[in-house]
């Protein structure tokens, strides 16, 4: 190992210095006079040493090291850095997921969901959390500078907390532990089947390999469906995020983001707070579609004149949830003569309708340049358009492909 040497004058005080911080030993020559305490903290002072004499000490005193003339003996040495950190992960195990992929939505059934700020871990730094120093008082182990720390135990969406020595979630998710050590929030969960004729809520985005079928569900995050979604109408899809999906038929779909598709929305019941998008060669036929921005696909209506309707409207996503709601009420036989509130139902369609008036304000200050319904291939008939108080009925051909406030 690389080391400096510093000497005194008349070089009878030598100080050497290793060269990684971890060392520096003084020899003091048989010929030297009365040792002078002022030029060894010179020779201190210029190699920059500040720390680890009580080291030194404390080593010394272990190994009964005696100071003799001409013999290197250490002055100031770093800390130890030979521990390794332990961690003791505090989520059990029974609590997490198996793989980000799953099989079933049975694996979420049984493993806990994680908050933005939860501990997950605790790391022993074998120091009692005091930062280790070289003899230049300068830091030698920071894990959270610490590569192969990083590594091993800090995985997705964690951090790790060096003053409260924690590794934290920073986002919602499932915990995802691999190997026994690294920690990992899962924000999108990959599942391989088709869901069929299920209930069920995922906390977090959705990646689906397969389509829905005559389901309910809801997702607090993006769901992106690879094939598609059919028969579900009863309480349908509600999507906290952005929607993707092949194509949809018979189905409610309540999107608080955008909504693409690729092929087809057919006899379907749409709030979408964003934009609606459809892929080369997509179409919509039947049904009811709002949207908050625009709508946009290849083809609008249907060759047998059934009612398409498309709506460019205030806040479809809140209108959507409350449709919903009011179904359910209806089907509890509620009575909205009777003055007790305590149903959660009707709780929520209270704070629904109070977002909603929020909402108006805000919407009459936006820019509509973007509030746009196309279609660009042209219109079949049997076509109902509305943008806010602007509407038209399409009961004969025309050749416009697009609908916008200003034509």
């Amino acid at each position: 190992m690389k080391k400096e040497t510093f000497k005194t004058e008349d070089g009878k005080i030598i100080l050497r210095v290793s060269a990684d911080g971890s060392l520096a030993e003084l020899r003091i020559e048989e010929s030297a006079d009365l040792v002078s305490e002022a030029a060894i903290a010179d020779l201190l002072a210029k190699a920059e040493i500040k720390y680890g004499f009580k080291n030194a000490r404390a080593d010394a005193e272990s190994k009964e090291v005696k100071r003799e003339p001409g013999v290197y003996f250490p002055v100031a040495i770093a800390d130890d850095t030979s521990f390794e950190p332990e961690v003791e992960i505090l989520v059990e195990s029974l609590d997490c997921l198996l793989s980000q992929r799953l099989y079933s939505l049975n694996d979420l059934a049984r493993v806990r969901f994680i908050t933005a700020g939860e501990k997950l871990a605790k790391v022993s730094t074998g120091t009692g959390g005091v930062q280790s120093r070289n003899i230049f008082d300068r830091k030698i182990r920071d894990l959270a500078a610490d590569k192969n720390f990083l590594d091993t135990y800090l995985g997705e969406n964690v951090n790790f907390d060096t003053r409260r020595n924690l590794i934290v979630a920073t986002c919602d998710g499932y915990a995802l532990v691999e190997n026994g050590k690294k920690i990992s929030i899962i924000d999108n969960i990959f599942l391989q089947q088709d869901i069929v004729e299920t209930g069920y809520e995922v906390k977090t985005s959705l990646t689906l390999e397969g389509s829905i079928f005559k389901s309910d569900l809801v997702v607090n995050g993006n769901l992106n469906v690879g094939g598609k979604i059919e028969d579900c109408s009863a309480k349908g899809i509600v999507v906290a995020g952005n929607l993707i999906c092949e194509s949809s038929e018979d189905s409610l779909l309540i999107c608080k983001g955008d909504l693409e598709f690729r092929e087809k929305l057919q006899n379907c019941e749409v709030y979408c707070n964003g934009n609606l998008k459809g892929a080369g060669g997509s179409e919509i036929s039947g049904g009811k579609i709002q949207a908050g921005i625009s709508v946009s696909c290849d083809l609008i209506g249907s060759e047998d004149k059934e009612k398409t309707i498309i709506e460019v409207s205030i806040a479809p996503f809140i209108k959507g949830m409350m449709i919903q709601l009011s179904q359910e009420l209806r089907k509890k036989d509620w009575d909205p003569s009777d003055p007790y509130m305590g149903d959660p139902i009707v709780k929520e369609l209270s704070q629904l309708e109070i977002k909603y008036s929020k909402v108006i304000p805000d919407f009459l200050s936006h820019n509509r340049e973007k509030n746009k319904i196309i279609s660009r291939e042209g219109f079949n008939l049997g076509v109902s358009l509305r943008i806010f108080n602007l509407s038209w009925e399409l009961d004969s051909g025309t050749e416009e492909k697009e609908f916008a406030l200003e034509q």
